[in-house]
Parts: structure tokens; C-alpha cells; sequence
């Protein structure tokens, strides 16, 4: 495994959901900060909009990883694979962390 794929999985696996939960425990923290809470109606766009660039980098990393050695038809295979397992895990963490923030649904 060369040093470009590992670096892929590290941030599919490792970044994006990190990276997602400081997110959105920053915006709470916020938010919550100024009496209100940081997802309503006219703001919702961006917990949508982290949720997707978070989705589709790693997406991406999973895709290039194995370039030149895999073929592409199994690359396309994992990244949605991907794609539905990180996608249902980042909503899980954005829940976890609103109940935590006693915003629970």
C-alpha cells in the first residue's frame, strides 16, 4: 500500500469524521453561547452543507485510493459504499452530539 492510499483512508476514516463532529459541537457550543441554537430554519444550510463536503472528500480519498491498480468499477463500488456507511454515521455523531447539547429530536 503506498503512502498516497493510506493518506485516503486516513482522511475517509479518520478526518472527515473528526473533523464533522468538531463542527458541529463548535457550532452548538456557539450558538448555544447566545441563547439559541445554531441549525434552525434560516441556517440549516450549513449543517447540510458540512454533511455533504465531508461525504463527498472522502468519497474522493476512498475513489483514488488503489488508482492504477484498481479497477475503476470496484473504486466506484466502495466509494458509495462509502458514501452510505460515513453518510449514517456523521447523521449519528450530528445526533449524539444535539442530545448531548440537550437538543434532542
Amino acid at each position: 500500500m503506498k503512502t498516497r492510499d493510506r493518506l485516503g483512508l486516513a482522511v475517509a476514516w479518520g478526518v472527515v469524521p473528526v473533523a464533522f463532529a468538531v463542527f458541529i459541537f463548535a457550532s452548538y457550543r456557539y450558538a448555544l453561547s447566545r441563547g439559541r441554537l445554531p441549525f434552525g430554519e434560516s441556517t440549516e444550510w450549513m449543517w447540510w452543507a458540512a454533511f455533504g463536503f465531508g461525504i463527498i472528500l472522502g468519497a474522493v480519498a476512498i475513489f483514488s485510493t488503489g488508482a492504477g491498480e484498481t479497477r475503476v468499477v470496484w473504486r466506484t463500488f466502495f466509494a458509495l459504499c462509502y458514501v452510505v456507511i460515513m453518510g449514517a454515521f456523521l447523521f449519528g455523531i450530528g445526533l449524539y452530539i444535539a442530545c448531548l447539547q440537550g437538543d434532542c429530536i
